[in-house]
């Protein structure tokens, strides 16, 4: 952890213990589980600042928020089936927590916190 910063540290200690919670085993690790709240607002709140997106910001406004191209991407296999020109009948994406989170924020479904372990959208 020392080598990445502590703020990475706790992020990859904290998702462990998010995989830990989310099975039930937390428990089975006194400390994490003592910690998890700390740690997961810490999380929050550290990845809130690299996903956001503020329409006011010049920043934000230049370079878009960073789930535009997953977006773009999506709206353009949804037009090409209502066009007709593609095949498929179903399309289906997979990713981490930090590719939806940025997605969450580009089609406004991002609050304070990320999409939870093993979240699923469904677009239909």
């Amino acid at each position: 952890c020392a080598a990445k910063g502590a703020g990475w540290c706790l992020v990859e200690l904290y998702d462990i213990a998010a995989c830990f919670e989310s099975d039930g085993t937390l428990a089975g690790y006194p400390v994490a589980e003592a910690n998890f709240a700390a740690m997961k607002i810490f999380y929050h709140q550290f990845v809130h600042v690299l996903f956001t997106y503020n329409n006011t910001e010049p920043i934000d406004q230049e370079r878009g928020s960073q789930g535009q191209p997953l977006a773009q991407a999506m709206l353009a296999n949804m037009n090409s089936y209502i066009a007709g020109t593609m095949s498929y009948n179903f399309m289906q994406y997979s990713a981490h927590d930090t590719t939806l989170a940025p997605w969450c924020v580009t089609v406004g479904a991002y609050g304070e916190t990320l999409p939870v372990f093993g979240q699923m959208y469904l677009i239909d």
